[in-house]
């Protein structure tokens, strides 16, 4: 084997590439989802949706059901390179984000107030209104 290195053998990246702290939004975000999984038997769950657009993360959390091909966005995060201040923003009656808007600066406020929105009453409803469904297919099959 020569002394000399091939282009693929070559690896130039610094040793640590693990981040450093606290979790970030869409971790939490996607955590939540699977929970709500579990919770439900995988009748209803969690899914976020990130995208990078004009120098920020946006995380869309959805709620779903397979069985009823159901899939609505009930919340939506978005921050810069830096996790943290990160902002919530609600979906209106036309569906359009934007209502709503609460900045969580620490990871700590971003449960919190994440926890605030996932009891709302109007989550709540949708998830239970569903599992109904879902669960009515389930008995008619």
């Amino acid at each position: 084997m020569s002394a000399t290195a091939t282009a693929a053998d070559v690896d130039l990246w610094p040793e640590d590439l693990e981040p450093k702290g606290e979790p970030s939004p869409s971790a939490i975000l996607r955590q939540q989802g699977y929970r709500l999984g579990e919770r439900t038997g995988d009748v209803v769950y969690g899914e976020v949706e990130s995208q990078y657009e004009n120098g920020e993360f946006i995380h869309t959390m959805y709620v779903a059901a397979s069985y009823l091909r159901v899939r609505k966005p009930v919340l939506q995060v978005r921050h810069n390179l830096a996790l943290y201040p990160a902002t919530f923003h609600f979906p209106g009656t036309n569906g359009e984000f934007g209502r709503g808007v609460f900045t969580a600066n620490t990871v700590d406020e971003f449960r919190e107030q994440l926890r605030e929105q996932l009891r709302s009453s109007d989550i709540v409803w949708l998830i239970q209104s569903l599992i109904a469904q879902a669960r009515d297919l389930d008995t008619n099959e």
